[in-house]
């Protein structure tokens, strides 16, 4: 079974590893229980984080939210996407895009 930090690892990884957080301006990496969360420069979505998390089927549940003091608002997600449907989901909700 993986760590916490090894599923984070491996989903910065498929994202594009250190060239998304260069490409993309992403900051603030915080490894979460089966998954990943960074914050976002102003992005189509309007949302200022982004939450990847890995689903017992090895497919990804992503969310796209914003954190504005106390108030927490879901501004796009998508429930159990491939890797390649994540990336694409992504660059089709933000406008950046992901490079290889």
């Amino acid at each position: 079974m993986k760590t916490t930090i090894e599923i984070a690892n491996t989903i910065i990884s498929q994202l594009g590893g250190h060239k998304f957080f260069v490409m993309t301006g992403a900051k603030s990496p915080i490894a979460l229980d089966s998954g990943l969360q960074v914050n976002l420069p102003r992005n189509k979505t309007g949302g200022n984080k982004l939450r990847v998390t890995l689903t017992a089927e090895d497919l990804y549940d992503v969310e796209f939210f914003s954190v504005r003091g106390a108030k927490v608002a879901s501004k796009a997600s998508a429930d159990g996407l491939s890797v390649e449907q994540m990336r694409a989901f992504f660059e089709s909700e933000t406008g950046f895009y992901l490079t290889f």
